[in-house]
């Protein structure tokens, strides 16, 4: 995807994610390795909801954010480290 197309989305994602809460996130936690890009919305929108809502992840949100900072998709990676160092997990 070209990086201004991804820039874009990633906005819409962040947008959307003000109007969720946490717990709208968990189900998406387990999802399939191969749907690298519901993941990559779903450490997005985590970031934002975090962020928003000034919480600390629970075990859930960390387990998901360590597994997704060993994916074998770079982008995941990105956005799972870039949350992992906001929280220091």
């Amino acid at each position: 995807m070209p990086e201004e197309k991804r820039k874009i989305l990633k906005n819409k994602i962040k947008e959307a994610a003000l109007q969720i809460d946490i717990e709208e996130l968990v189900p998406l936690y387990e999802t399939a390795v191969k749907k690298a890009g519901t993941r990559i919305a779903t450490a997005i929108a985590l970031d934002v909801v975090l962020e928003n809502k000034n919480i600390q992840p629970d075990q859930l949100a960390k387990d998901f954010i360590i597994k997704a900072a060993d994916d074998k998709n770079e982008l995941l990676q990105l956005e799972a480290k870039e949350i992992a160092s906001k929280y220091n997990i």
